[in-house]
């Protein structure tokens, strides 16, 4: 067998972009895991293994603070405001309890403040 036959018969291998396209038309399909791979002829375990890791890549890495600006103006309405490198501007009450803002960070990804 030559190299231009070999080559016409065996699959090229999939790349991250098309796991990724993949994993974006399951979401959207409404098909559980293994049907949607048996109907496009992938194999259900490779697609596991690539949707798990395509997820872990995606998830916020913890973080830590900066810096932190304190203002000597106290807040008219007494809210802490926490300004996200995102933009999105945070506000809680300054009587919240410990918990809540423990709770608040470790859902923004913060690993210590």
């Amino acid at each position: 067998m030559n190299e231009s036959s070999k080559s016409a018969t065996t699959p090229e291998p999939l790349t991250q972009a098309d796991w990724e396209r993949y994993n974006e038309e399951w979401a959207l399909s409404g098909e559980s895991q293994p049907e949607f791979c048996k109907r496009r002829g992938l194999s259900y375990s490779t697609f596991v293994y690539w949707r798990s890791k395509l997820t872990q890549s995606t998830k916020p890495k913890s973080s830590t603070f900066e810096g932190i600006q304190i203002s000597s103006q106290s807040s008219a309405s007494g809210a802490i405001q926490v300004m996200l490198p995102n933009g999105v501007r945070l506000s809680i009450q300054s009587n919240a309890q410990t918990s809540l803002l423990k709770e608040i960070f470790h859902l923004l990804g913060v690993s210590s403040c």
